[in-house]
């Protein structure tokens, strides 16, 4: 387990490459994964990401994750495409079978996988494949930054 724990105060001697290479995804405090199914509309989609101010909905079939469509599907595959959203389905769009971790999994692993892939959210799974949550590179830069914060006013105090 990591040397920082939620339920300890931060320690000045923990460094942030310690935290990030030792610290399991669910520091990031993974949100809620919002899901639909593969015939929804394109239109429906947008619609739901700009009600939610989100960049990503998870597609689901019989309960289990089989896509991924992102703001950046909209962007290279639907819009100056001629793509009719009100009646094409997300599933025609999606990144299908995406790559998913656990919350077990280390921070470092999410942002490697990232930083290749090329993503900006990533699924979280357990072990039977349910879904279990979502993080973003938003989520893993708020942890860096409240780690920073956090290492910067501890030194503070013995100045």
């Amino acid at each position: 387990m990591s040397e920082l724990s939620s339920t300890e105060p931060f320690s000045p001697s923990v460094s942030l490459f310690t935290a990030v290479t030792t610290d399991p995804i669910l520091r990031l405090n993974p949100k809620t994964p919002l899901t639909v199914g593969p015939d929804i509309t394109i239109a429906e989609a947008v619609l739901l990401m700009q009600e939610k101010r989100i960049g990503a909905l998870l597609v689901e079939d019989n309960e289990k994750l089989i896509g991924i469509v992102t703001e950046r599907d909209m962007l290279f595959k639907v819009l100056g495409k001629g793509v009719d959203i009100q009646s094409t389905p997300v599933k025609d769009i999606m990144t299908p079978n995406p790559e998913s971790l656990t919350d077990d999994d280390q921070i470092l692993y999410a942002l490697n996988r990232m930083t290749i892939g090329g993503y900006r959210h990533i699924p979280l799974t357990d072990l039977e494949g349910h879904l279990t949550g979502v993080i973003s590179v938003k989520d893993i830069v708020e942890y860096l930054v409240s780690i920073v914060e956090r290492a910067v006013l501890d030194n503070s105090q013995f100045e």
